[in-house]
């Protein structure tokens, strides 16, 4: 007797769960997020949780219908200009990753550049 005659074949087939996401799904994600920075008085995402979320919220918004999409981004990109902490009155957020840097300017706009350098 071999050993695959042990294991009868009556599993059914594995079926792949979709990846694409729900426009529901997507409204519950944005509206936990926009819901912590309402009832925050400074930002509560830490640097990399921003940074994160600067750039995944006008991608994952293209998924929502277009006057939906504008107001979320709208509100999001209000909630930027918050204080970071209690001590600093205006959002000037500095952070450097390896390969990349993220800083507020005066002018009110994030910059993202390349800097920094990989460990030899």
């Amino acid at each position: 007797m071999s050993q695959l005659e042990l294991f009868p074949v009556q599993c059914p087939p594995a079926t792949a769960e979709p990846t694409v996401p729900s426009v529901e799904s997507i409204r519950v994600r944005f509206e936990a997020l926009l819901d912590m920075l309402r009832e925050a008085d400074v930002m509560p995402l830490s640097a990399r949780e921003l940074a994160f979320w600067i750039v995944v919220t006008p991608q994952m918004s293209n998924w929502l219908p277009p006057d939906e999409k504008a107001a979320v981004c709208a509100e999001f990109e209000g909630h930027l200009a918050r204080p970071t902490s209690r001590r600093s009155g205006l959002a000037e957020p500095q952070w450097r990753g390896r390969a990349r840097s993220c800083r507020w300017v005066r002018s009110g706009k994030w910059t993202f550049s390349m800097t920094g350098r990989w460990p030899i």
